[in-house]
């Protein structure tokens, strides 16, 4: 499957930030409703642990502690796509080592905890010229998106990331040997909150985002994937240094 993005007027474009906004807007309460009913539940079970003294109180603490965790990831997911929908690009000089450094050690903490090995290679044949935040944006997602969904039967969870540059264009591919996903539900993984797997536990802003982003980058994606032994994501920007 492979999703091709090309530019759309500036009407087209308005027309469609608002309704992705009030899509958004409308999801809200619901996504975020669920870590804040977990944190006050909990707040009232350690009340009643602390004034009774019949379990440790430190369990409940670390429980609070992840759903505010969770809340934070929700809060950072809706933050990334309010900024997409409005922020224009900015072309400069790209360092591709530089931010794929950047994105791993965002998500250091969750691939150290699940043992994820994740490779980079870079072939660079000419400077890459684009949106250097956009691009970082872009590896964030995809690389969080393999974490989530690694196959935890496998004793190697890994993550390649393969990155060549040219005169012309910049090509990422993004492979990994995760669950996979089924081929029905593959043309709608780019849709806005769309979650396809029962291992969905974020909002479904991620691979939005990230087609988006290619979208006003002028470039493509496609999406290969077997069920069992993993998805491969392969991208294709211009560059304009041209």
């Amino acid at each position: 499957m492979q999703t091709i993005i090309s530019g759309n007027s500036a009407g087209e474009e308005l027309i469609k930030a608002k309704e992705a906004i009030n899509q958004f807007l409308n999801s809200c309460s619901h996504s975020l409703r669920g870590p804040l009913k977990s944190i006050s539940g909990l707040n009232l079970l350690l009340k009643g642990v602390v004034t009774n003294g019949t379990d440790d109180p430190l369990m409940y603490i670390d429980m609070i502690a992840k759903s505010v965790s969770q809340l934070e990831a929700l809060l950072q997911q809706f933050e990334g796509f309010l900024e997409t929908s409005r922020k224009q690009l900015t072309l400069e000089p790209v360092n591709i080592d530089r931010l794929v450094d950047e994105v791993l050690a965002e998500v250091k903490k969750e691939t150290t905890f699940h043992d994820v090995q994740v490779k980079f290679a870079l072939q660079q044949e000419g400077r890459l010229y684009s949106d250097a935040s956009a691009i970082k944006l872009v590896l964030f997602h995809l690389l969080q998106n393999a974490i989530v969904f690694r196959d935890e039967t496998k004793f190697d969870p890994r993550v390649d990331i393969q990155v060549r540059v040219t005169k012309s264009s910049c090509s990422i591919n993004v492979c990994d040997n995760g669950i996979g996903i089924d081929h029905e539900i593959q043309p709608r993984v780019f849709e806005l909150f769309y979650r396809g797997s029962e291992r969905s536990k974020g909002t479904g802003v991620g691979l939005y985002i990230v087609g988006e982003v290619i979208k006003k980058l002028s470039g493509t994606i496609s999406v290969h994937s077997k069920p069992g032994v993993g998805t491969n994501l392969f991208l294709w920007i211009p560059n304009t240094a041209l």
